[in-house]
């Protein structure tokens, strides 16, 4: 009796184990390709993230420069004033237009 019960567990652990196992390797299948995805995902965020870095790095340097050459040109203008007047007082105007700008946006 006991060597007929013993090919009826071998039979059944088979039998599961060979289910398990094809469980497992599909479950593995669908998050590796799920991780594959985000991951890909993960990686096109970080490059449009860089480029937009980058391209609002270009935008403030473009406008530090269009502001420093107006405090010069106003600067031409009153050549009494003591040198750097005029670039502080063209930054604090720039400074109220965007507090202005973000308060009534």
């Amino acid at each position: 009796m006991a060597k007929k019960k013993e090919p009826e567990l071998k039979s059944l652990l088979n039998k599961y184990f060979g289910e398990f196992m094809s469980f497992l390797l599909t479950s593995l299948e669908e998050e590796t390709g799920d991780l594959l995805k985000k991951f890909r995902d993960w990686i096109n965020f970080k490059k449009r993230l860089q480029k937009y870095v980058i391209s609002l790095i270009i935008v403030v340097a473009s406008l530090v420069v269009i502001l420093y050459g107006i405090g010069s040109f106003l600067g031409s203008f009153f050549p009494s004033w003591k040198p750097g007047a005029s670039h502080i007082l063209i930054g604090v105007i720039a400074i109220l237009i965007v507090w202005a700008y973000r308060k009534y946006s």
